[in-house]
């Protein structure tokens, strides 16, 4: 909660700024807050710091996704959108299935004060990285530029229903599928289904963004050649709301069979 309602509040003036300031700026910037998001925590060790610390990293990794986006928009001919940001999704999602298995190491490894300290170390050589070595192309930004977020254009996109209703079925799909893979999923499976804890955690986490990580450049490139980007989503999320349905009235039986329902989530 503290660094999802950052995020979502964020999304619309990071996309602003990447459009006003460009990548380098705004990505760099975005990935020093998100690693000193870590720092309150060595601060001291009540449950306020704890939830500054969230919310700093809900604001910074904002730019995470809006960035590689913007980058896929300026280096990439329209044709080509569609897969590299599914290619991006992938690469972001790798993060998600193997963060959990960094971090218990970090842990096991060196205790809580020093993770946290080696966390934040990458996302500051990232920030310095990309400050000092991504160059931009003049032309493209300017092109970004002229074509970017006014408040008329938000206004255009309020009215446009169209935008309005994918917004609202991809909040629908994404919702349930996060809080089911970073939530709820495993003590659920836990106490319903009988898992212990770490195949719980892994068929929720692991197996859903394992096949999020397969899905995306996949789903992508047939829904660019066939032009049927309405169609694999209302497919995908009829997939989801059926298999979702068989998990909760406890009607999946098996490790392998789970496993292949969280896949397809």
């Amino acid at each position: 909660f503290p660094v999802t309602i950052p995020s979502l509040l964020n999304q619309i003036p990071v996309g602003i700024c990447l459009n006003k300031f460009g990548i380098r700026r705004v990505v760099s910037i975005s990935a020093l807050v998100c690693s000193l998001g870590n720092l309150p925590l060595l601060i001291n060790d009540h449950w306020v710091f704890d939830l500054v610390g969230r919310f700093v990293i809900g604001i910074g990794s904002t730019a995470g996704v809006l960035g590689a986006v913007h980058a896929v928009r300026l280096y990439f001919p329209s044709k080509h959108i569609s897969k590299m940001i599914g290619v991006t999704v992938t690469l972001g999602l790798l993060g998600a299935i193997y963060g959990k298995s960094i971090n218990r190491f970090l842990l096991e490894e060196f205790g809580f004060e020093e993770s946290i300290i080696y966390l934040a170390i990458p996302g500051v050589i990232i920030s310095l990285l990309v400050m000092f070595c991504f160059k931009e192309d003049a032309k493209n930004c300017n092109d970004i530029k002229q074509s970017g977020i006014t408040l008329s254009g938000l206004k255009e996109i309020i009215k446009d229903g169209k935008i309005i209703w994918l917004s609202i079925a991809g909040g629908l799909m994404v919702g349930p599928l996060e809080s089911f893979a970073d939530v709820f999923g495993e003590p659920y499976l836990v106490t319903v289904y009988g898992f212990n804890a770490r195949d719980a955690g892994y068929l929720t986490a692991s197996a859903i963004y394992f096949g999020f990580c397969v899905g995306a450049p996949i789903l992508a490139a047939i829904a660019d050649k066939f032009k049927c980007h309405y169609t694999i989503n209302i497919i995908c999320g009829f997939a989801m709301a059926i298999i979702f349905h068989l998990i909760l009235e406890k009607m999946i039986n098996g490790y392998l069979l789970m496993f292949v329902s969280a896949f397809i989530i």
